[in-house]
């Protein structure tokens, strides 16, 4: 089941919350403390000194209230989803190569296969993207495939997994990954790294 929602921060919220309050409070502090250094010098005080204490409250004001428009005009916005990647449609170099969720890919000039070895990079399909980027042509989605850039992607692993293994291709060529300890891949692996894992698979 699809499951998300968008959360808005209103002004009021915002107000209300502990960071722009805090700051608030602050500037306010930083105001007093000009104010209360000005009335201790008393008349030792001279023109030159009077103005560059009157100038820095002023840009302290000042900077207090950029900060405060920057705030209200900027209200947050929270997306929230049950996908956790972030992905693209990418065109498979073959037509005809079919993909699930989990395979290894190797993308060459902007295309994918299962064909990992001097690829320019190597992710893995996507299950549920959070955000769906470079969106094809009407018509022309049979073409491409969802393809993990970032954030948490299942991938299809041969062999035993243990949390924080390094994750590579299987060198196959045939859609799967293997893992390493991170003090044991190999050399020639390290430029091909899929990701750590986060779960064990005995």
């Amino acid at each position: 089941t699809a499951k998300g929602r968008i959360e808005g921060q209103t002004l009021s919220e915002l107000h209300s919350s502990f960071r722009f309050i805090w700051d608030y409070a602050m500037a306010g502090l930083s105001e007093a403390f000009i104010v209360a250094e000005g009335v201790a010098c008393g008349f030792q005080l001279d023109a030159a000194e009077a103005g560059v204490m009157t100038a820095n409250a002023v840009l302290m004001g000042a900077q207090w209230v950029e900060l405060a428009y920057d705030r209200e005009v900027n209200v947050g916005v929270s997306y929230q989803s049950g996908g956790a990647d972030y992905a693209e449609w990418l065109e498979r170099a073959d037509p005809g190569e079919s993909f699930s969720p989990g395979d290894v890919v190797g993308v060459h000039g902007g295309r994918i296969s299962r064909r990992t070895e001097g690829a320019q990079h190597v992710l893995a399909i996507s299950s549920r993207p959070i955000v769906l980027g470079n969106m094809p042509e009407e018509g022309r989605e049979h073409l491409y495939e969802r393809v993990g850039f970032l954030g948490q992607v299942p991938v299809k692993v041969a062999g035993p997994v243990q949390v924080g293994d390094v994750v590579v291709p299987s060198g196959a060529q045939d859609g799967l990954a293997r893992a390493w300890r991170a003090d044991e891949v190999p050399g020639e692996m390290l430029g091909q790294v899929i990701g750590v894992a986060w779960e064990n698979d005995p």
